[in-house]
């Protein structure tokens, strides 16, 4: 498990109120006793409306504090 922080940096020209990007700092933080595989999220029908359930793509997508918590339960 990973916790972030995020920042707004490098941000020339944008306005304080509407930056045009961020930046997470993550860091370890602690190992699961279970490692929850992707077959495992998408078997489980709470996290059936998961972005990451229901896109092809597996990169950097945005999870609920919801999602992050069941997630979390499955890992142990």
């Amino acid at each position: 498990m990973t916790r972030g922080r995020r920042g707004q940096r490098g941000q020339r020209g944008a306005a304080a109120d509407n930056p045009r990007w961020f930046m997470v700092d993550v860091g370890f933080e602690r190992k699961f006793p279970v490692s929850v595989s992707l077959a495992a999220i998408k078997a489980s029908p709470q996290l059936e409306k998961m972005v990451l359930v229901n896109n092809s793509r597996l990169s950097v997508q945005p999870v609920t504090e919801r999602e992050f918590e069941l997630v979390l339960g499955m890992a142990g």
